[in-house]
């Protein structure tokens, strides 16, 4: 009768103790563990030093980054540059390339739930007048009033949208 007794203490003090280690009952260790998991230490190494993909678009394998030329505001209208690179090679200083789907801009202001007007958007020119791979120019982007926006960069197949990248901004 007694080893019965120490068994009703003993296996729920063995569980409840296991799971202070457990990553299912320990969420930040399971975010971090489950992240990793299946990669060598070298691997999870590499992984956190690659370099940071601003506006990533898996599909395809890109990542982008668009730079306004000042800060925008509701009185001018603003001007950018955005850059593409292959997401495994490049970087946000290149080599850029052209993503396989042509690109579009849009902003909106999410609160009002309404596009604007569209942007004037081509290809930036080296000093010879011919386009430089993954790398664009968009000027005339008129943000009407202060709060925040949403910039929609899409990579589009005929009228359909391939892949999305979005950047909120505060005006």
């Amino acid at each position: 009768m007694k080893l019965w007794k120490w068994r009703i203490f003993i296996i729920p003090l063995t569980l409840f103790s296991a799971c202070g280690l457990s990553p299912l009952a320990n969420h930040r260790n399971a975010q971090d563990q489950g992240r990793d998991q299946g990669k060598t230490p070298s691997e999870v190494s590499d992984a956190a030093s690659k370099t940071p993909c601003p506006v990533p678009f898996p599909k395809t394998g890109f990542c982008a980054e668009l730079k306004f030329d000042s800060k925008p505001n509701d009185n001018d209208l603003a001007a950018f540059t955005l850059h593409f690179w292959n997401a495994e090679s490049g970087s946000p200083s290149g080599p850029y390339m052209d993503p396989p789907y042509p690109v579009s801009v849009k902003h909106l202001m999410p609160s009002m739930t309404m596009r604007v007007h569209p942007i004037h958007f081509e290809h930036s020119k080296d000093q010879d007048g011919s386009p430089i791979p993954g790398a664009y120019r968009g000027t005339e982007m008129e943000f009407s009033m202060l709060g925040a926006w949403s910039i929609f960069i899409d990579l589009k197949k005929g009228p359909d949208t391939v892949e999305e990248g979005v950047i909120s901004i505060e005006i």
